[in-house]
């Protein structure tokens, strides 16, 4: 009987878990009674039941049979080796393994850091208390910024933030989710449209309502007139009295709505006005939290005494030194840009002086088929002279597209030494 058959089931457990294999725990606790329920499975029953591959059965076959031999509890069953944390010294005599024991695992260490390209900071550069509080250019003296002390319980250096920053950063931050969890500034810009589309309406409605007191005014003084007419002009002006008391009666109907209607429209304008000026302060909360979580960023997290750890400040540190690296390639950029730009156009003046002397060889072939058909000698006819003048034109045109190209070329050569080397002297003295 071996010492195995005398282990309960949690114990068997725990020999499943010293030897890395406690995903096969559940299984056994669930279906065995007895810890001696594990020697008696077999191979198959091992991988049907448990879930056991073929290379861990043999595993738990081995440490049973060196756990018999040895008449060890679970917890005496040394786990499965791991990769050793360090190297053993040069002179400590290499381990002897035992006898059907699992092969030993090698470790490797990692491979060491490259050092950093030419130009770039070396690895745990800057130190703590770095990034200094301006840039100076690379070749400029610079002196070394002072190194903010390390705090307790901070062996690198690093600054914590206060407790008085963190909760004012978590009440900034509460405000601030809140009032855009509220829609403040979408809210802003519908109410502001309805106001506008209501003091609109108003000013309309003021202005109408003006025009019709006036206009009343004018019929009633206009209607008192023809009242006073003598009676030798009653019959000429009862047609316009009769039309102008129509439209006094409609204008007396329509000012009284005229004046409700305006009366409203400023109950409505001053009642949006309120909500529009409560949903600006809002606003303006909003625009004011945002600003002091920036500020407080800034004084938290920028210059040599910011809190944050070393990785912080050298990442810091590196932009810094990105910033004047980018304007001195955005400005090389602009230089390349004007370069192409002169080599295309180069390009352009070639192909256009290219067409323009296809054009004169035309015209030099019309020149001597007009040769050809004129009678007798040094005779030139229009069709002979309109073509000679046409080539003349055509040959000045490509001789000033190809000096133009040369010009073009001779300056993208002083921008950019690289390019190829263009003769223009041999254009200069081009005629034309």
């Amino acid at each position: 009987m071996g010492v195995t058959d005398s282990w309960s089931v949690d114990e068997v457990c725990d020999f499943l878990n010293r030897l890395q294999l406690g995903h096969l725990s559940p299984a056994f606790k669930e279906n065995a009674i007895a810890g001696e329920d594990l020697a008696g499975l077999t191979d198959d029953d091992l991988q049907n039941e448990l879930g056991c591959k073929p290379l861990q059965v043999k595993k738990i076959r081995r440490e049973l049979a060196s756990a018999n031999n040895s008449s060890a509890t679970p917890a005496q069953v040394p786990p499965a080796q791991a990769p050793p944390t360090s190297a053993p010294p040069a002179s400590a005599p290499p381990a002897q393994v035992p006898s059907g024991a699992a092969p030993p695992q090698y470790y490797y260490p990692p491979p060491q850091a490259q050092p950093p390209p030419a130009g770039y900071p070396p690895a745990g550069y800057p130190p703590a208390g770095y990034p200094p509080n301006s840039y100076a250019p690379s070749g400029a003296p610079q002196t070394a910024a002072p190194a903010s002390a390390p705090m307790a319980g901070s062996p690198t250096g690093a600054k914590p933030v206060s407790p008085a920053d963190l909760r004012e950063y978590q009440q900034l931050n509460q405000t601030i989710r809140k009032l855009k969890s509220e829609g403040v500034e979408e809210k802003l810009a519908r109410e502001q449209a309805t106001l506008r589309t209501v003091k609109t309406s108003r000013d309309g409605t003021h202005k109408e309502l003006e025009h019709s007191k006036k206009k009343k005014v004018e019929l009633e003084r206009e209607l008192t007139k023809l009242e006073g007419k003598k009676r030798l002009m009653a019959k000429m002006t009862a047609s316009k009295k009769d039309r102008v008391e129509h439209d006094l009666d409609a204008l007396t109907l329509r000012i009284p709505e005229l004046e409700e209607n305006y009366t409203k429209l400023c109950s409505k304008y001053n009642t949006q006005s309120l909500i529009v000026e409560d949903l600006e302060t809002r606003v303006t909360e909003l625009k004011r939290a945002s600003q002091s979580v920036e500020a407080l960023l800034d004084r938290v997290f920028k210059g040599p005494n910011a809190a944050g750890t070393e990785e912080t400040k050298r990442l810091e540190y590196s932009m810094l030194e990105l910033r004047p690296r980018i304007a001195e390639m955005k400005t090389k950029e602009h230089t390349y840009k004007e370069a192409v730009t002169l080599v295309g156009g180069a390009h352009q003046c070639f192909l256009e002086a290219q067409q323009a002397m296809h054009q004169a060889y035309k015209n030099s072939g019309m020149d001597i088929m007009g040769n050809f058909f004129t009678p007798g000698p040094g005779f030139q006819g229009p069709f002979d002279a309109a073509a000679d003048i046409k080539k003349r034109q055509n040959v000045k045109k490509s001789s000033a597209l190809v000096k133009q190209a040369g010009e073009n070329l001779e300056r993208a050569k002083m921008i950019l030494p690289d390019l190829p080397a263009v003769d223009t002297d041999v254009i200069k003295k081009m005629p034309g």
